[in-house]
């Protein structure tokens, strides 16, 4: 659990680590695939969340535009997983302040799971900038 919190009463269902080899890295971009999303390489910081030690959910980094740019965030499809979205960004946001990072690019696909969690819970979060379906959030730590 490399720069993540330790067990909290809110995360007991799952376990959370940052990816830290190839390995870890095959599985993220083999969890983005099952869930039809477009696998960009990911970079450090990827969050990694597992439940039964089965991998279930990733946060990964996109560097390849000289930023650090959050997304995909991926998690399997095989049941609902309401918090697990927002605990990937948790752990992802104190793996990013660990490494003394104070804000990053979120970019996030209209009409999906974290879109609307944004419209509904931070309405007055905008967009700084839009291209295609994705909009893109400064978030500052």
């Amino acid at each position: 659990m490399t720069g993540l919190p330790k067990d909290e009463k809110a995360q007991s269902r799952y376990t959370f680590k940052v990816a830290e080899n190839a390995g870890d890295y095959r599985s993220v971009r083999k969890l983005v695939k099952s869930v039809d999303m477009e696998s960009a390489r990911s970079s450090f910081p990827t969050v990694m969340a597992f439940e039964d030690e089965k991998l279930v959910g990733v946060l990964c980094t996109d560097t390849s535009q000289d930023m650090i740019v959050a997304g995909p965030l991926a998690m399997a499809t095989d049941r609902r997983r309401p918090l697990l979205a927002l605990r990937l960004c948790e752990n992802y946001e104190h793996a990013l302040k660990n490494l003394g990072i104070v804000s990053y690019i979120m970019a996030v696909t209209r009409g999906s799971l974290l879109h609307k969690a944004i419209e509904r819970y931070t309405p007055d979060m905008q967009p700084y900038a839009s291209e295609g379906e994705q909009d893109f959030y400064v978030r500052r730590l």
